[in-house]
């Protein structure tokens, strides 16, 4: 659980402080092993009856392509999808149903939590004191002021791009092997922010900052891919 936790709100959701959405959904994982390049072998539940398909999550040949400049490549020398990616988000996917968080209920729960925290306004230093001193003694916290989808959408999409940015910061300390392992944790991210998208409650986290967050997870994986051919890696 531990490890699944941290999964979610540091790889999946870029270290926002309050998007959390990735304990929730309502999915049937199937077909893990591809049978056509055009689809992502996830079907889920109710109104979805194919897999995803790789334009679903955000991924196409052209921009997950290793930037040419960098690694002096003609053709993309790295796999769109791999069966590691695969069986590790079917494996992450199981774990959640087995510890009874894929259900519909969960996944509103969830979602409306995220949109409640995103929306307010952040505690200066004072407040933030209040509030601790209250959980610590068991008193009421008072309900912060909110403020609107414009705001929770920039602060969000600046938290993302400080995260991908340290991130980034950090690839000359990784191996191979740790950045495969963050390409994987990306994917796994697009997967689940595409199944809140679909099965997102009215009051939940509006569409767009899930868009946003896709957007900047698409091209932080094309970042990785560009770096992983650098190091000559072609498969996963």
């Amino acid at each position: 659980m531990k490890k699944l936790i941290i999964i979610c709100k540091k790889i999946i959701l870029y270290g926002f402080a309050s998007l959390s959405i990735a304990v929730s959904g309502l999915i049937l994982v199937a077909c893990m092993k591809q049978k056509s390049p055009t689809f992502f072998p996830i079907a889920l539940l109710g109104s979805k009856v194919e897999p995803y398909t790789y334009e679903d999550i955000g991924l196409t040949p052209e921009n997950q392509a290793p930037d040419k400049e960098v690694t002096d490549t003609r053709e993309p020398s790295i796999p769109l999808m791999s069966d590691t990616e695969r069986a590790f988000i079917k494996s992450v996917m199981q774990e959640m149903d087995d510890i009874g968080i894929m259900t519909e209920e969960a996944f509103a729960e969830s979602s409306r939590t995220g949109m409640k925290a995103m929306s307010e306004k952040l505690p200066n230093d004072v407040e933030l004191d209040e509030i601790i001193d209250n959980t610590l003694e068991d008193k009421p916290v008072p309900e912060r002021p909110k403020v609107s989808k414009e705001e929770v959408l920039r602060r969000e999409s600046a938290a993302a791009d400080r995260y991908y940015n340290s991130l980034r910061e950090k690839f000359p300390e990784l191996s191979k092997e740790e950045l495969i392992q963050l390409r994987i944790n990306i994917t796994l991210g697009l997967v689940i922010v595409r199944m809140q998208k679909d099965y997102n409650p009215p009051d939940g986290i509006p569409n767009e900052v899930l868009d946003m967050a896709k957007d900047k997870a698409v091209k932080f994986r094309q970042v990785i891919n560009t770096e992983l051919v650098k190091r000559g890696v072609t498969s996963l």
